[in-house]
Order: C-alpha cells, then structure tokens, then sequence
C-alpha cells in the first residue's frame, strides 16, 4: 500500500488522519516472532507551516514469540508510535529516513515492517523475571526441579574459599 507524500506536500492545507490493517503474517521477522494477526496501523499526516508535513503514526499487532530464556511460546500484544518530519525534498534524498521512494510515495507496508522489527527488544523474554533454564535437567526452573539448586551454589563455592 502506497501514499503519495508528493501530492500532498504539494497541496496547501493537509489534515488526514486515517486506519489501515495491513497484512504482515508472510513476513519474516526472525526465528523468534511471528505476527499472525493484521497489523493496525494509524496515521495522521498533518502540513506543517514551515517544515513539510508531520507524520504521526501508531501500529499495534499481536506476535507469538519464544521466549529467549526458557523458550516457552507466548503470544503478546505490542504497540509503537513514531512522529516523523517529512520535508519537501525527502523524496528526493538518495537515504531518507523513511522508506519513500523517488515518486514521492510512502510504502506503508515497508514502513511498517521496519517499525516491527526495530521497536521490538534484541531478546523477547516471556516475563522479566524468567528464571530460564536449568543448566542440569533442561527444564525450565520455574518448576523447581531440585537439581540446578546446588549446581548454582557449588559454582559460587570457589569464590567464597578466597574471600574467607
């Protein structure tokens, strides 16, 4: 889906605010993420007196993640917003900042996929306070195995003969 920036840098007055769902799920984001659900995606576009035109923009979806530490699946609501300046001759620029191309249109699609992929973290955890892994048995420590509670504290036992 395409939106023609030019035109709109060339009219006077602009004030466009408008919701889209764009279908991202044949997207490949990483090994780790898959985002099922269209992606909802709002923007308002606005003239600004002396800059260009303002571009606000709000995308919200829901992923199916694994989780970078016990690797449990988890699905998870997400949601980014951006506010960008795009000025009269951006379209023209051989590396803009957003993906527009030499006519003067935006790829929505492009753009969204971009924003996917560098507002979501390095690592995906289920919870901040996931234990992970026990490094004995494999099974995730919140179930409390038993046999990675004295592997931690016989690692730490060297460190504790120096101090003493």
């Amino acid at each position: 889906m395409l939106l023609d920036i030019r035109k709109y840098i060339l009219r006077g007055e602009v004030d466009i605010v408008e919701e889209l769902v764009i279908d991202l799920s044949a997207e490949d984001f990483s090994s780790d993420i898959k985002v099922n659900d269209a992606v909802k995606f709002k923007y308002h576009l606005k003239k600004q007196d002396y800059e260009g035109l303002s571009l606000q923009t709000k995308i919200a979806f829901t992923a199916n993640a694994f989780c970078g530490r016990c690797l449990k699946d988890f699905s998870r609501d997400y949601e980014f917003e951006a506010d960008y300046v795009i000025r009269d001759d951006d379209y023209q620029c051989e590396f803009p900042e957003l993906p527009i191309r030499n006519d003067g249109k935006l790829d929505l699609n492009e753009f969204c996929y971009t924003e996917i992929v560098l507002g979501l973290p390095g690592v995906i955890l289920c919870d901040e306070l996931c234990q992970g892994l026990c490094s004995v048995c494999g099974k995730p420590r919140e179930e409390e195995c038993g046999c990675c509670q004295n592997v931690g504290d016989d690692k730490l036992s060297i460190f504790n003969e120096l101090l003493s």
